[in-house]
């Protein structure tokens, strides 16, 4: 039910906004849903928080490679790998 899961993602969002989590939801949701931008701001959030955050450096690289962003997809990979390099 991502309708739900958007809402309260949001409210969860407006809620604790110095929080990544939220927003970490709410770019998973995005890109489920196909909502590249929207994802991609909000994976970009999390790693505001926590730029070695190796969930949002993941999504973000796939979407990019989506996105034949491949520059952008290897930096992002790059961090991941280098956070967690046995994940």
């Amino acid at each position: 039910d991502y309708d739900h899961a958007l809402k309260e993602a949001q409210k969860a969002a407006a809620i604790a906004p110095d929080r990544p989590q939220p927003f970490y939801i709410l770019g998973l949701i995005a890109s489920t849903q196909n909502r590249t931008d929207d994802a991609v701001e909000n994976f970009k959030k999390v790693l505001a928080f926590d730029p070695q955050d190796v969930g949002a450096n993941v999504n973000l690289g796939q979407i990019y490679i989506q996105q034949r962003k491949y520059t952008e997809a290897a930096a992002a990979f790059r961090l991941a790998v280098e956070a967690e390099p046995y994940n």
